[in-house]
């Protein structure tokens, strides 16, 4: 994690993404799952390498859950956190409203109260995988 940047100081640099000019493999126990250059910043300005990792670990239960088609083509993703109880919620939606899965974080210092973004299916030069990316760069 970078020094202790403000909350709006995250946002500022987070908001400067557009688009990625690389597809980023975090973690090769999800070799189908990618993160964009906006969002491996997320996780590097706030420690949240583990987020992308929540994100991978629900991919096969959400297209068993819901079929490769609903599943895979468009997730809206939501971090809250949870003052009183501590830590946060992750919560995954199909962009309409209707939540797909939802994982309870007991403990959590991401400096955010709350962060959404997307995964979404899409073709890469080796194949299709689901890209995790910041709305912004939508």
């Amino acid at each position: 994690m970078t020094d202790k940047l403000s909350k709006v100081e995250i946002e500022s640099r987070l908001n400067r993404f557009s688009g990625t000019e690389e597809y980023h493999r975090f973690n090769m126990m999800f070799r189908n799952v990618v993160a964009t250059d906006g969002a491996m910043e997320m996780a590097n300005l706030c420690g949240a390498y583990w987020l992308l990792d929540v994100v991978g670990s629900w991919q096969r239960k959400i297209v068993q859950k819901f079929g490769p088609k609903e599943g895979l083509e468009f997730q809206n993703w939501t971090l809250k956190k949870r003052p009183r109880a501590g830590g946060c919620i992750v919560t995954c939606d199909d962009g309409n409203g209707n939540k797909m899965v939802s994982q309870t974080i007991p403990y959590t210092d991401f400096p955010l109260d709350k962060f959404g973004f997307y995964c979404m299916l899409s073709e890469v030069s080796d194949g299709k995988v689901m890209v995790i990316l910041l709305k912004n760069e939508y």
